[in-house]
């Protein structure tokens, strides 16, 4: 048995001669080139990692009470450690050591620890230390883009993303990942590629640490200047929203002008944007959270077409929300203003009617401040549309006229119809019929006008 091979170089010389005999080697890496049988150990299933911690458990003490009145406690320890053999029979360890202390009490300190890696320690084996062994036998270049992936803000990366985060071309950038891929630092499904929670943990520790990384034996200072990784970080942000505009271009709609050449057509689009939706929704918060306000307000606007497309609703309120927040504290009345009303007409999708009244009233209240009539007729709109879906008839008629006399006095034809089309079915749930009618004439009318004949 040749245990911990770091390359194929080093037990290639004690591969048998003839098949009476055979060599196990275990290593971090997938050892491709030594025309031998590969067996990937990855991480264990919930249930049998479950099943290694209460054995590792009773092995040690078979009166061991905590076992038995774990309830849950077992399988959120499992999920904490991201069901790896290493991590559990550390955290079984920590709680042989400490006999006192309840499987809650360590899932609490797991879970409101800064770092996890910091309490995966059991004296002898840390999980860090098997990381950094990786870490170290990568190449400088390769060791980079893997501290940047922590800078994703989704579960997994495409390549094209990956590329701009290395600032690489893609031949290139694919070459590190099959590396990053074969020292088990990532894993690749389907063109995608992902990090174990607890190696993005490490491999964050490495990006927001740049002042102390740890030593690289291929070279010194590996590790991303702040500076630099702002950029990086800030180029990801860009790649995502612009992209996400060209996307929603290809579904119709009106947020933003197509980008020539990126998606062939609506169902490229659309497979780009669901394959994206986690690193999309994620760069609104991101973005936020980095300074990046433009992209924390504007793309949630861009993003706000696909996600009603699809009924993601959740999403739309949650990337919404944070737009709210940030162009409050820029002090974009304007900015604030839209997304105020998109998070009304989110949560009145949501059939959350009392929070969609408030955003609603907010929404008001700026454009009111704004001078800016035909929005606030927008506005109105979306509240009498609310009203009527949360049963209240009478209230969404008066909501829908004022909407209409704001929008005759715009001149605003395609909103005087959409509104007047709502007020005759607010007019219809009234029994007013021959108002209802005359309404909707009215709207016919107008949609004509504009070649409209879908509506």
């Amino acid at each position: 048995m040749a245990d911990n091979a770091s390359s194929a170089d080093q037990v290639r010389l004690l591969l048998p001669g003839d098949s009476a005999h055979r060599l196990l080697v275990t290593s971090r890496h997938t050892l491709a080139t030594l025309n031998a049988r590969l067996l990937d150990l990855g991480v264990l299933g919930p249930q049998a990692a479950v099943a290694l911690l209460r054995h590792a458990l009773l092995t040690a003490d078979p009166t061991d009470r905590r076992v038995t009145e774990a309830g849950t406690a077992l399988e959120e320890l499992a999920r904490l450690c991201g069901c790896l053999p290493l991590a559990l029979h550390i955290s079984a360890a920590l709680l042989i050591l400490e006999p006192c202390q309840t499987i809650a009490e360590l899932n609490a300190e797991l879970a409101t620890a800064q770092s996890r890696l910091s309490y995966l320690d059991d004296g002898e084996r840390a999980v860090r230390a098997s990381f950094d062994l990786s870490y170290r036998r990568l190449p400088p270049d390769h060791a980079a883009l893997f501290c940047l992936m922590a800078l994703n803000p989704g579960p997994d990366i495409g390549l094209g993303a990956a590329a701009v985060l290395a600032d690489l071309p893609l031949p290139a950038v694919r070459i590190v990942l099959r590396s990053l891929v074969q020292a088990h630092l990532l894993d690749r499904v389907n063109q995608r590629w992902s990090m174990h929670d607890l190696v993005r943990d490490y491999a964050s520790e490495l990006v927001h640490s740049v002042s102390n990384p740890p030593q690289h034996t291929a070279a010194e200072g590996t590790g991303p200047e702040a500076p630099e990784q702002a950029g990086q970080h800030r180029r990801l942000m860009e790649h995502y929203a612009t992209t996400a505009v060209s996307a929603c271009a290809r579904l119709g709609v009106q947020a933003a002008s197509p980008v020539p050449g990126d998606f062939t057509d609506r169902n490229e689009a659309l497979a780009w944007l669901d394959d994206e939706r986690a690193n999309l929704t994620g760069s609104v918060a991101a973005a936020a959270d980095a300074g990046h306000h433009d992209i924390a307000v504007n793309l949630p606007v861009v993003l706000y077409d696909y996600l009603t497309w699809r009924g993601y609703y959740d999403d739309l309120i949650s990337v919404t929300t944070t737009a709210c927040r940030i162009a409050h504290q820029s002090g974009a009345l304007a900015a604030e203003a839209g997304a105020w009303n998109n998070l009304g007409i989110a949560l009145s999708e949501a059939s959350r009617y009392e929070e969609a009244f408030r955003a609603y009233d907010r929404a008001l209240d700026l454009f009111t401040s704004l001078g800016n009539d035909n929005e606030r007729g927008k506005v109105l709109n979306g509240i009498g549309l609310a009203l009527r879906e949360s049963g209240r008839p009478a209230e969404s008629l008066r909501a829908h006229q004022e909407a209409v006399a704001i929008q005759r006095v715009t001149g605003d034809q395609r909103e005087q119809a959409a509104a007047l089309n709502n007020l005759s079915l607010a007019h219809q749930d009234l029994e007013g019929y021959a108002e209802a009618c005359a309404a909707a004439d009215e709207a016919a009318s107008l949609f004509q006008q504009l070649g409209d004949t879908a509506n």
